[in-house]
């Protein structure tokens, strides 16, 4: 979070990024850094790998933070019991990553505002989630994030990390 108030701030520091596998990330983000946490233990959660991924450069801390946290808000979005689904798959130089709940979706209106700072839904949040997973995969990985979201079928966010 220091680096996005410096980065804010005018204040741009060396981003060391090493290779690494996407897939043992998410693993451990999810059997460590979630395994524990009230709002995972309420859902079903299911980790899908497509194909095999070719090592990527990241920064381990922060693409961390930024998967746990896309996967920490899809479970507070779901109820209990639902299904949230973390899918990892490589296609071409790309890798991508997409987290889908069951939720109740992202109400028609707010969709452009997701992402900005200090918005929320969550009454126990500080919208500082989504805007910092856009930062970190987007500014420093030169990625993409986005998402698309159905009151009918819940919310998928597609994370693309170039894998070059």
């Amino acid at each position: 979070m220091q680096r996005i108030l410096d980065t804010t701030a005018g204040i741009f520091l060396d981003y060391p990024k090493t290779e690494g596998d996407l897939e043992e990330l998410i693993r451990e983000c999810l059997s460590e850094d979630l395994s524990q946490h009230d709002d995972i233990k309420r859902i079903r959660l299911e980790f899908v790998s497509r194909n095999s991924l070719a090592r990527l450069p990241f920064h381990e801390i922060d693409l961390r933070r930024a998967v746990t946290n896309l996967i920490l808000n899809a479970a507070q979005a779901s109820r209990d019991g639902d299904l949230v689904r973390v899918e990892v798959w490589q296609e071409g130089n790309q890798a991508n990553l997409t987290v889908t709940d069951q939720g109740p979706g992202i109400k028609e209106g707010i969709g452009h505002k997701i992402f900005e700072t200090h918005f929320t839904r969550n009454p126990r949040g500080y919208g500082l989630g989504l805007a910092a997973c856009k930062e970190i995969i987007e500014d420093f990985h030169g990625g993409d994030l986005s998402f698309c979201s159905d009151p009918e079928n819940g919310t998928t966010f597609h994370c693309r990390l170039p894998m070059v």
